[in-house]
């Protein structure tokens, strides 16, 4: 981009080659976020050690923070410091924590957080117009949605068996119910077409077979 300097800096397991990328250590841990979270609510305990070692990191005029788990904290930091913040929200962490297991009982912490993130960022890219309409009607700040564009997807040299029908997930799953559909509705296209039905892997990161039948299924 014109005009712009943009260095990528990210937490993870392993850092990623390439120019102007900075792995700035793990990511932080569960009991690190919720820490950060509590203190920010001005009444609960905690620290914010973990996320002000973050963002000590990364000297920057602007920052482009995705809002989701320890980037909350970090947008907060970065704002209480003063700082430009433009925010991308994917997830709205409301709708993705009330259906978790790990984070259910947490919400109230996010209740003076996120809504401070968005008020006080200098700009905020949601995914749909209906969520740029929910944020507007209910903490009263203007976004824009962005939508993905890939103008051609990749081919794919594959040659699928006609015996089996491949499907697959990709995404993070919040709660057992959505696996248990998953499942469900492979037996069912296994079953109706009288089919024995493959073992289901326990993680459904990878594609899994599971016989078909030779005529069309409606789906």
């Amino acid at each position: 981009m014109s005009g712009f300097d943009l260095d990528w800096y990210y937490l993870a397991q392993k850092s990623s080659q390439g120019e102007r990328r900075h792995c700035l250590g793990t990511p932080i841990t569960q009991p690190q976020f919720l820490s950060d979270l509590s203190v920010r609510t001005g009444f609960l305990p905690g620290t914010k050690a973990a996320v002000r070692n973050i963002v000590k990191q990364i000297p920057a005029d602007l920052y482009w923070i995705v809002a989701h788990n320890e980037g909350i904290s970090v947008a907060a930091e970065l704002l209480d410091l003063g700082k430009k913040v433009h925010l991308t929200v994917h997830d709205d962490p409301f709708a993705t924590w009330i259906r978790s297991d790990r984070y259910r009982l947490f919400c109230p912490l996010l209740s003076r957080t996120f809504p401070r993130n968005l008020r006080a960022a200098q700009s905020i890219d949601v995914t749909s117009w209906g969520m740029r309409n929910l944020y507007r009607q209910k903490y009263g700040v203007n976004c824009f949605a962005l939508y993905l564009h890939v103008p051609q997807f990749p081919l794919l040299n594959v040659a699928p068996d006609p015996d089996f029908l491949t499907v697959g997930h990709i995404g993070t799953l919040y709660h057992p119910q959505p696996l248990r559909c998953f499942i469900a509705a492979c037996k069912k296209i296994a079953a109706s077409a009288s089919f024995e039905s493959a073992p289901l892997p326990k993680s459904t990161s990878s594609p899994q077979k599971i016989p078909a039948p030779s005529n069309s299924i409606p789906m």
